[in-house]
């Protein structure tokens, strides 16, 4: 949940604001100046439907609607205005998940 930023500018790493909420397994994705995660595991293995996003410029996290399909090591992309979930694993038993979200 530690958000680390990297300034290219100066070669530098900062500490941004920690997350609400510790997972792995998700998806990182950039649009403009947000930071989207979507999805991913936390220590209990409980598979998460989570999306949020990061604001670089207020330094705050915001909860944004879950995902329809909970899943974790999945791929995200930004095309145009949009935020897509694509593919991943949606259950502990290690079932594929074919679906694309946007």
């Amino acid at each position: 949940n530690t958000t680390r930023i990297y300034r290219p500018c100066v070669d530098k790493w900062a500490l941004g604001k920690d997350a609400e909420v510790e997972v792995y397994l998700g998806v990182g994705v950039t649009y403009k100046h947000l930071f989207f995660h979507l999805g991913g595991v936390p220590a209990s293995f409980a598979i998460k439907d989570i999306f949020l996003s990061y604001d670089v410029f207020s330094d705050r996290w915001t909860s944004l609607a879950p995902m329809g399909t909970p899943r974790y090591r999945l791929a995200g992309a930004a095309l145009g205005d949009y935020i897509y979930a694509i593919g991943g694993w949606s259950s502990s038993t290690n079932t594929a998940e074919a679906s694309v979200e946007r």
